[in-house]
């Protein structure tokens, strides 16, 4: 599979990407050695874009370094140099490309959870394979949120509360950690970097580690 087919498979599952800014060639420059070459090839030909209407954001790795690292502290994923942030969900979720070795990491901030995978042998090898797989097989379930009840949640956000801003995000409060529940009417919208850097003052985030 191509980038371009790989992403054609995530647009048909996750909905169609409209452009919130254009990728310069600086961008484009500052990026090829840190993220893979199926991203940048996207990036290239279509920009950053959000997808679903808002569900997830293709991101700028800049604009994520010092959330990014501020979550990273006394974690044991590696050199927080080697990993940027290239996606976020619509629930502040964050995904991450780990460059030293390909694997995504995810970091589900409103529950205080990283998930990342021990990769088998030989898969160093292959550094494209994690972001490929990443796009070929998206879910739309799996970047939107369920409340208590089991129901998908990002639609009805968004017909509660509008649609994001760039810089937006769905946040429950109170949050989670601090006792929240996973109701519609505890979504509020708020600014994104500040509303993660505060959960993540309230606790550490817990690793889970999966072999793939």
């Amino acid at each position: 599979m191509t980038a371009a087919e790989e992403y054609i498979d995530f647009i048909s599952e996750i909905g169609p990407g409209e452009r919130y800014r254009e990728c310069s060639a600086e961008v484009i420059q500052r990026n090829s050695s840190r993220l893979p070459a199926p991203l940048m090839a996207i990036w290239k030909s279509s920009g950053l874009c959000v997808h679903g209407g808002g569900l997830f954001w293709f991101v700028d790795p800049d604009e994520y370094a010092g959330l990014k690292d501020f979550w990273l502290v006394g974690s044991s994923l590696g050199n927080p140099s080697q990993i940027n942030v290239f996606g976020r969900t619509a629930f502040g979720d964050l995904y991450l490309w780990d460059e030293s070795n390909g694997r995504v990491l995810k970091i589900f901030c409103s529950s205080n959870r990283m998930m990342t995978s021990e990769s088998r042998a030989g898969a160093a090898q292959h550094l494209n394979l994690a972001i490929e797989s990443f796009l070929a097989m998206a879910e739309k379930a799996a970047f939107d949120q369920e409340d208590e009840e089991g129901e998908f949640l990002f639609d009805r956000a968004v017909a509660a509360l509008g649609p994001l801003a760039e810089q937006e995000m769905y946040a429950y409060q109170p949050a989670l950690v601090l006792g929240g529940a996973r109701h519609l009417a505890s979504l509020v919208k708020l600014d994104l970097k500040v509303h993660l850097t505060l959960l993540r003052q309230f606790a550490a985030p817990v690793l889970r580690t999966v072999t793939v």
